[in-house]
């Protein structure tokens, strides 16, 4: 990772708080929809976000460390693990209670 831990830290805050805000408003459209699977994707928001926190809490490591890698492959793996696994069933319920 070529940014300074400092640089990191911020990326890191930056992303918890996008994820939060988008988290709240996919589970806002969730409870207007009347989502079924709303409670388990609600706590699959929390675990994310948990990891996210936990990530974030790490004290700076220097660029060569192992888990300055797993900082980077984390909102890639939760973007395609969130939209793959998570997001696609409740698109296809939406889409279909807008056509009703």
């Amino acid at each position: 990772m070529t940014t300074e831990p400092s640089r990191r830290s911020a990326l890191i805050a930056e992303l918890n708080a996008c994820a939060r805000f988008h988290f709240g408003s996919e589970e806002n459209i969730m409870v207007e929809t009347g989502y079924p699977q709303l409670a388990k994707h609600r706590q699959h928001h929390r675990d994310l976000i948990s990891e996210l926190n936990a990530t974030e809490s790490m004290p700076r490591l220097p660029r060569t460390d192992k888990r300055a890698e797993e900082i980077v492959e984390f909102p890639r793996d939760w973007l395609i693990g969130l939209t793959v696994g998570e997001d696609r069933p409740f698109a296809g319920f939406y889409h279909r209670q807008k056509k009703h």
